[in-house]
């Protein structure tokens, strides 16, 4: 007779690994918010950084879970978790890095020294431009320049000794300058590093200009209220900004993208504006008083015959946008 095996002698069966599924899942989430422009496609130069989780995932689902599949993905949704909170820390100290230097917890931190460098684009005849900033983490200011200095662009970047300088990128073709400026980062990104600095840039008045403003964990003031901005574009990170819209640069047409931003947009009182404003999981408050609701729009009196008016889109993924 045919002895049954008891159950200390059967094998065990492993369940299916969790830890396959989850990262496909992940990858598609990030893919879907990409597509939706609620994230960046350049925020994949971050994620890179987390694949030793996948390693760390899978060990602890061959030590723990592979048998309990709850287990497993309690295991698996609290480790992303504190990659979360770590990616949500590691943001924060950047910032506060940048701004005041090294955070000690003894008190004990070394001393940043800071450095200075200047920025200056000559006009050389210039009657049209556009000016492109690509800036990582850190303070941006963006101004009008005080009169006609014969520049297009002057400006300067603040931080800590050895953490680079910016170069502008300049081509001319006939009366038309194009100008790419590019922090120490290297354009935008998801993750601060404590590489970022003080950017402060003044522009031209007297020629019309396309402004294109790229950040990433970014805190930006953006006076344009001098300026002849015709086309602005800002796409933004986990940023806070702050933009006062142009007062005589007849139409101005303003897009704004951003991620899980706070964004504050005041139109100036002699200026219409005609606003669209889309995303589900955003906070909008649209002063109504002065942007009447009609239909998918908010529009001001008389906009279609204003002198000095704005079009503005906003396509905000998870962000706090005030207009006013």
């Amino acid at each position: 007779m045919d002895q049954q095996p008891t159950e200390y002698q059967r094998p065990r069966r492993r369940g299916p690994s969790i830890v396959g599924p989850l990262i496909l899942i992940v990858l598609g989430v990030v893919f879907l918010l990409n597509t939706l422009e609620v994230l960046p496609w350049n925020v994949w130069e971050s994620l890179w950084r987390l694949w030793p989780l996948v390693l760390v995932l899978i060990g602890l689902e061959l030590l723990l879970g592979r048998g309990n599949p709850w287990l497993s993905g309690l295991i698996a949704v609290f480790v992303i978790g504190a990659a979360a909170v770590l990616i949500l820390l590691t943001g924060v100290l950047g910032i506060a890095y940048t701004a005041t230097g090294p955070i000690s917890i003894n008190g004990q931190a070394k001393p940043v020294v800071l450095q200075t460098s200047e920025i200056g684009v000559p006009l050389e005849g210039a009657r049209q431009a556009s000016v492109t900033i690509k800036f990582g983490a850190g303070r941006l200011d963006v101004g009008a320049l005080p009169g006609d200095t014969g520049n297009l662009v002057e400006g300067s970047l603040t931080g800590a000794v050895g953490r680079g300088k910016v170069s502008p990128i300049v081509s001319r073709q006939g009366d038309r300058a194009d100008v790419t400026i590019q922090g120490p980062e290297g354009g935008v990104v998801v993750i601060p590093t404590t590489s970022g600095g003080n950017l402060q840039l003044r522009l031209n008045s007297g020629l019309p200009l396309d402004l294109r403003l790229q950040g990433g964990a970014t805190t930006a003031d953006l006076d344009l209220r001098q300026l002849q901005v015709r086309n602005l574009h800002v796409e933004l990170g986990a940023s806070t900004i702050r933009v006062q819209l142009p007062e005589t640069a007849g139409t101005t047409q303003a897009q704004f993208k951003s991620g899980m931003a706070t964004l504050n947009i005041e139109v100036p009182s002699k200026v219409a504006a005609r606003i669209t404003s889309r995303g589900g999981l955003s906070s909008f408050k649209i002063d109504e008083r002065r942007f009447p609701k009609q239909g998918n729009y908010y529009v001001s009196p008389g906009y279609d015959t204003a002198q000095n008016k704005v079009e503005i889109d906003i396509d905000a993924g998870l962000a706090s946008v005030t207009v006013q």
